[in-house]
């Protein structure tokens, strides 16, 4: 038995198949992207969690020149190179914003690492802070923090001009 079916209501049907594809692979995108910034988050809160520790158990307040005294593991960073705070900026996926001989306060305000390359999602970015909480910031507050210090601006610099590709990003 030969049916006649309207082209009309065959490019319809096949329109909502297309489009229910479509869909799907948007939401499997978003899932990975969603998964990629809860295993940042999570990264970054061992980092900060691993540096308040370092602090309740020694008297000294102010940031070594050698930031792997602080015992931060090494999977977190994606790097083994960690003689400097430039360097482990810009070795790793994040920009620390401590450097040698700053004062570490523990403060819900002041910054303590923050990755680099913004998520195809919002949250852009996400920060972790002195006292250990991370929270999300926009693109618009991550560029303020950025260029909040000098030494930042020159991280910043160096690691757009020289390390853009580096594959602890990848």
């Amino acid at each position: 038995m030969n049916r006649n079916i309207d082209p009309f209501l065959k490019a319809l049907l096949l329109l909502i198949i297309f489009s229910c594809f479509a869909v799907i692979a948007s939401l499997k995108h978003n899932g990975q992207d969603l998964a990629r910034i809860s295993k940042v988050k999570s990264k970054l809160k061992q980092i900060g969690t691993t540096v308040a520790m370092y602090y309740t158990d020694t008297h000294d307040l102010k940031y070594p020149k050698n930031p792997s005294l602080l015992d931060i593991d090494t999977s977190l960073t994606n790097t083994e190179q960690t003689e400097n705070w430039f360097e482990l900026s810009l070795n790793s996926p994040y920009i620390f914003f401590p450097y040698e001989g700053d004062g570490y306060t523990g403060s819900a305000e002041k910054p303590l690492a923050m990755n680099w390359e913004p998520f195809p999602l919002k949250p852009n970015f996400v920060v972790v802070w002195e006292d250990g909480h991370v929270s999300s910031v926009t693109s618009e507050e991550a560029e303020k923090l950025k260029n909040s210090t000098l030494k930042n601006q020159w991280s910043t610099l160096l690691y757009q001009f020289l390390f853009r590709n580096n594959q602890a990003l990848q």
